[in-house]
């Protein structure tokens, strides 16, 4: 009897560890310490290759955590098909409100900030700031079977009744 309860519990806990992450620091609202530090970017860190949809390359980019995994600094070096260049941003945990920011600047003063990040199931999930009156975006990084990562930028300008796509690119490590 304890043999099947036991193989039961392991069934069990393979299961949820293979569906999904068994926690996240902002969905489960945790505060981040010295011994338990962050949780939801672990999946981001290394190097990537950014494809569009037809798979031609427009980005390498490398990803480091600090040491608690609370902020990670993003590199991005584009291909001459997003116009060459670099970019730098930085992603930080805050344990006041269990929530991620997102902050990258271009070499020619181009700007993105986003708030209120959140890890939703397999998605890291933000809001856009900075917007024009009436604009709203959505932007996700989504993890995927297998490792690689889809980024999706949405768009309304009519109060979220209908969207348009600005960024729809796929990354993978590279080799």
């Amino acid at each position: 009897m304890f043999v099947r309860y036991a193989l039961g519990c392991l069934a069990l806990l393979t299961f949820a560890f293979a569906v999904g992450r068994a926690d996240a620091q902002s969905a489960d609202n945790k505060e981040a310490s010295a011994s338990s530090g962050c949780t939801d970017i672990d999946f981001w860190a290394g190097d990537w290759e950014v494809r569009r949809q037809d798979g031609k390359i427009i980005a390498t980019v490398t990803i480091k955590l600090s040491d608690g995994h609370c902020f990670a600094t993003e590199y991005w070096n584009y291909t001459k098909l997003r116009g060459s260049g670099h970019s730098i941003c930085v992603i930080a945990y805050s344990n006041q409100k269990h929530n991620w920011e997102y902050l990258c600047a271009g070499a020619f003063g181009d700007r993105y900030r986003f708030s209120n990040g959140q890890w939703l199931s397999n998605e890291l999930r933000f809001e856009a700031d900075d917007m024009p009156v009436g604009v709203t975006q959505k932007f996700s990084y989504v993890l995927l079977p297998g490792g690689s990562i889809r980024e999706l930028e949405l768009e309304s300008s009519d109060e979220g009744r209908t969207w348009k796509t600005n960024v729809d690119v796929h990354w993978s490590r590279k080799r």
